[in-house]
């Protein structure tokens, strides 16, 4: 059986279970996959994105189309618009699984690992969340959407959800300019992927 079936089985299942409204028209995979796709060889000026033709998912059709799957599988379980999460793993670490941040960030999506820990805990949920990891990029997608998802319930509102994604407590980006520009950054880029412009 082929991943690609695999895939748009799950994401079909998780359609019929999950009530959508984080976005009225989420993404498949293959819309994901087109978008990041795009961003990756054409740029985003708008954003200061710059063209990256030989970043690897550009260049592997596939990995692309995986790596989207699990970004789509992991936004549906929890209810987060997946290109909002394909946005913040871009602007987080590059779609680069590897990345590393100046105080100990890991993954795509730049968490800490201590609060992967606490998310898989079910101290960030009111459940334990099952396969949030950051040894795999589907178990950092997991976490990263539920962390997400944790701040859209707390703040209200995915601006607010960013400010709690990169704060952990709070949902106004008040006077501060690097929250600030962090939730208007976030919020466009995703808007800009939405749109699928050149």
């Amino acid at each position: 059986m082929s991943r690609r079936w695999w895939c748009a089985a799950l994401v079909l299942l998780l359609t019929c279970w999950t009530v959508r409204a984080a976005d009225p028209t989420p993404a498949t995979e293959d819309q994901v996959a087109a978008a990041v796709g795009a961003l990756l060889t054409r740029g985003a000026p708008a954003f200061k994105i710059q063209p990256t033709p030989r970043h690897p998912l550009v260049r592997d059709a596939e990995k692309r189309y995986n790596w989207a799957c699990e970004v789509v599988v992991a936004a549906w379980r929890y209810e987060v618009p997946p290109l909002l999460l394909a946005a913040m793993a871009y602007r987080e670490g590059s779609y680069r699984h590897t990345a590393e941040g100046a105080r100990g960030e890991r993954s795509t999506w730049q968490i800490m690992p201590r609060v992967a820990k606490q998310i898989a805990a079910g101290r960030v949920l009111p459940a334990p969340v099952s396969g949030c990891t950051l040894e795999t990029s589907a178990g950092a997608a997991i976490c990263a959407a539920a962390l997400l998802r944790a701040g859209r319930d707390r703040c209200g509102d995915w601006g607010g959800a960013l400010v709690y994604y990169a704060t952990g407590s709070r949902c106004d980006a008040g006077d501060s300019g690097q929250l600030q520009f962090l939730q208007r950054d976030r919020l466009g880029l995703w808007a800009y992927m939405r749109r699928g412009q050149p």
